[in-house]
């Protein structure tokens, strides 16, 4: 899955980092303006960009507590913004359906009150992190990295991709909570090789872009299984369909 890589590559590899994190601080700074629905998109994606880097730079820097503490900062923040997201998206659909549009201000009254908790997590983020640990010339950390740390990073990626097959095995058609457990292990699994993208062989990087696909299919399923359940608990007459 990881080949050894020559000097380039490796300068592209630590580059890759310093751009996940530098995305972390734009979509931050967006955020943390206007907290829109596509703002939290834009975060929480770069979020699940930037943990496995930080899980790559744990390996490599084991005892500097700065990472571990980076990570468990932008797990938090991710799982805040959940929420609100979990809202906004229940604005959208309560207007794609004439059966439910009525439920729209309740779905409003919940991001307002989400917001505040969520603008209280994006304060926790360290967004200078990198700036010294990925200091100096990219050519010699990336081969300081690789050197100390290639076999492991290796290690970590196998380790995601056995928990993902493991998972998806154990997927059942119709089984909206299975899914979402595969699919959450499939995102990890993807994140991290992208992150590693400038080493990864082609030809798993393919296989794992071709199971966006399958990624997005169980996440709309999800979706719209939170919202049917969120509809009901509202006590709405009939059965929600939303798009």
């Amino acid at each position: 899955m990881l080949k050894h890589p020559r000097p380039g590559k490796l300068r592209r590899l630590v580059e890759r980092w310093r751009a996940v994190f530098d995305r972390l601080v734009r979509a931050h700074a967006i955020c943390d303006r206007t907290l829109s629905e596509p703002a939290v998109h834009e975060l929480r994606l770069a979020a699940r960009r930037a943990l496995p880097v930080l899980a790559l730079m744990a390996i490599h820097w084991p005892d500097d507590p700065r990472i571990a503490g980076a990570y468990r900062s932008v797990k938090a923040t991710l799982r805040a913004l959940g929420p609100l997201r979990d809202a906004q998206l229940r604005v959208l659909r309560c207007g794609s359906s004439a059966r439910t549009t009525s439920l729209r201000p309740i779905a409003r009254a919940e991001v307002r009150r989400l917001a505040p908790v969520a603008r209280r997590a994006l304060a926790a983020i360290p967004l200078a992190l990198p700036a010294d640990l990925l200091s100096g010339s990219a050519a010699m950390v990336g081969a300081d990295i690789w050197k100390a740390s290639g076999k492991r990073f290796g290690d970590l990626a196998v380790t995601n991709r056995k928990r993902y097959v493991r998972r998806e095995r154990n997927v059942v058609k119709g089984d909206t909570e299975l899914q979402h457990r595969a699919r959450v292990a499939l995102k990890r699994y993807r994140h991290l090789l992208i992150t590693l993208d400038p080493v990864v062989r082609v030809r798993a990087r393919h296989w794992v872009e071709r199971l966006k696909a399958r990624q997005d299919r169980w996440g709309e399923a999800h979706d719209r299984h939170l919202f049917d359940q969120w509809v009901a608990a509202q006590g709405s007459v009939g059965e929600a369909k939303p798009r």
